[in-house]
């Protein structure tokens, strides 16, 4: 159960290449179990840059002339952002690196 996150992270970053809504249902199901484990999150050392990426974004789409439901799909994927943070956060050592490039097909 301890490492359910990690397992939930790798098979929502491998299954993008197969299915998108897959990718997605597993990237949610991966911050639940997350958060459900209590481990602690790490966020990447990327905040700054990112946060003026959407903020950037919001502001691009407000000032468009658009209606913000017209703009909402560029808002929406934000989420997709949480992979960064889900990586950063179970993806601990070298160790589970090398297991992972292990698993995976060359």
């Amino acid at each position: 159960m301890d490492r359910l996150p990690f397992y939930l992270t790798f098979a929502a970053v491998v299954a993008v290449l197969f299915s998108i809504s897959a990718s997605d249902i597993l990237l949610g199901a991966a911050l639940a179990a997350l958060l459900a484990c209590r481990h602690p999150i790490r966020f990447p050392p990327v905040k700054l840059p990112l946060g003026l990426f959407f903020l950037a974004t919001v502001i691009a789409v407000e000032r468009s002339g658009h209606s913000l439901r017209e703009g909402w799909p560029g808002i929406r994927k934000f989420y997709l952002c949480l992979v960064l943070l889900l990586v950063s956060s179970t993806f601990r050592d070298r160790t589970d690196l090398r297991a992972s490039s292990a698993r995976s097909p060359a």
